[in-house]
């Protein structure tokens, strides 16, 4: 409450009520990973056994900010914002123009397990405030492509293999505006607003693209299995502690 760091509160903002008491905080995350196998050759590749490309990927991203005011005075304001933005690629894939002898060729890929990401806002004003007003804004923007494939422009001789793509994604997203144990808690007046917005968009694919060509597979699987949960919760809390 001391604006200009000079030791003198007498400067500091505030109402007919008394001095304003102001915490904010903002939290942002631009997270972008890119886990990749492939293989391309314009030769021959050759095994007694199988032939394997695999690219796995775990990831826990937590995005969180904290706008709780503990000050007194006439005006106690609390505002958290968190921002959270998730990008991430997961991809195995073949490509190029060659020959691949083996029992089988596998190519898998795997944004495994319990994978969260979270972006939490909590806001509150403590109760020796004649008006309290907090407001808590959660974002989270969850944006994940995992991919098996045989890539544009392939041309590949399998030689009697078998030829397994598997994509695999199993994500959690949670969105939380909250706010803390008192909310906007204020003598004469509370005042309390959360907002929780999660824009998901999952993309699981096993595939072989269009302008790929593979000649003499034996047997061709393609399976993509996408498990997604979401949790998005806005909670406003606002009291008035004097009922006179």
């Amino acid at each position: 409450n001391d604006p200009n760091q000079d030791e003198d509160t007498s400067d500091q903002a505030a109402t007919s009520d008394g001095s304003i008491s102001f915490a904010a905080a903002v939290a942002v995350t631009d997270y972008r990973p890119l886990t990749e196998a492939y293989l391309t050759t314009a030769g021959s590749v050759a095994t007694d056994g199988d032939i394997g490309v695999s690219a796995t990927s775990t990831d826990t991203v937590t995005t969180s900010a904290d706008g709780s005011n503990t000050g007194s005075g006439g005006t106690g304001v609390g505002v958290a914002v968190s921002f959270g933005l998730i990008d991430a690629q997961t991809r195995a894939y073949l490509g190029g123009g060659g020959s691949l002898n083996a029992d089988a060729v596998n190519v898998s890929a795997t944004l495994d397990g319990d994978n969260t990401y979270k972006s939490e806002a909590k806001s509150g004003v403590g109760d020796d405030s004649k008006t309290g007003v907090a407001g808590s804004l959660a974002i989270n923007v969850v944006i994940t492509r995992v991919g098996a494939y045989v890539e544009d422009g392939a041309t590949l001789d399998l030689n009697s293999a078998n030829l397994n793509l598997t994509a695999t994604s199993t994500t959690k997203s949670v969105t939380n505006a909250i706010p803390d144990e008192d909310g906007a808690s204020g003598e004469s007046l509370g005042i309390g607003a959360s907002v929780a917005l999660a824009i998901l968009d999952n993309d699981t694919r096993a595939v072989i693209d269009a302008g790929a060509a593979v000649s003499n597979a034996h047997d061709v699987v393609l399976t993509a299995k996408g498990t997604h949960a979401a949790e998005t919760k806005a909670v406003g809390g606002a009291e008035a502690t004097d009922s006179s």
